[in-house]
């Protein structure tokens, strides 16, 4: 099933929403997104040629990539995950470590962006984040 987001081109619900919430709340999920962050990633999906986060709904085995069940032992206990404002992303077209390179360089297209982990760490995906932080740019986080 696939859950269109109003005014959202590269992703539908489930590809944000973990299933459990979506399977509870249908539509409603929405409600659990950060919107911001939402147009920042369509924006950067269609900018970069496609990002996934989840993919559980067509068959694949990522489900915990966007917003997080508040109970999951996936990440750290009070993850931005688990607010709506994280997106682990899994660029068709670039490896992690470009998606950053662009995110960076193009810095006034993704000011929703603030935090990323890592690229030597997580080397097959990219997280993105919008924490609220006092560094002047974006904070990368070791995961």
């Amino acid at each position: 099933m696939k859950t269109p987001i109003p005014g959202i081109i590269h992703f539908c619900l489930e590809e944000l929403v973990a299933p459990g919430m979506v399977n509870d709340y249908g539509p409603r999920a929405i409600q659990f997104l950060d919107k911001s962050m939402v147009f920042c990633m369509d924006r950067l999906s269609g900018d970069v040629g496609g990002i996934i986060i989840n993919n559980y709904h067509t068959g694949g085995t990522f489900s915990e990539s966007g917003v997080r069940e508040p109970d999951t032992k996936t990440g750290a206990r009070r993850s931005i995950h688990k607010s709506g404002g994280a997106f682990d992303g899994k660029p068709l077209k670039l490896t992690p470590a470009q998606l950053y390179d662009h995110i960076n360089k193009n810095r006034a297209r993704y000011p929703e962006i603030t935090c990323i982990e890592d690229v030597s760490k997580t080397v097959t995906w990219l997280h993105m984040d919008n924490r609220w932080h006092t560094y002047n740019g974006i904070l990368i986080v070791q995961p």
